[in-house]
């Protein structure tokens, strides 16, 4: 498939019906951070920070649950 877009990539493995690593269809986004190391390090970033985001907002709510319940 050398030489082909990321749409064209995906539109071929999903017509050919082969599953993607969690066994859904193929996106674009997916197959252009296989193909591209730059892309799937800048996905690894972000994918990171989201976590480290979520993480901060669930520890700030559970703070402010239990300083809520105890000035009662």
């Amino acid at each position: 498939m050398r030489g082909l877009g990321a749409r064209t990539i995906c539109r071929r493995l999903n017509e050919q019906q082969k599953p993607a690593k969690r066994g859904g269809k193929w996106h674009p986004t997916t197959a252009a951070r296989i193909i591209d190391p730059a892309a799937r390090e800048a996905a690894r970033v972000r994918s990171a920070f989201d976590r480290a985001q979520k993480k901060e907002e669930t520890r700030r709510t559970r703070a402010s649950k239990i300083l809520s319940s105890s000035v009662r």
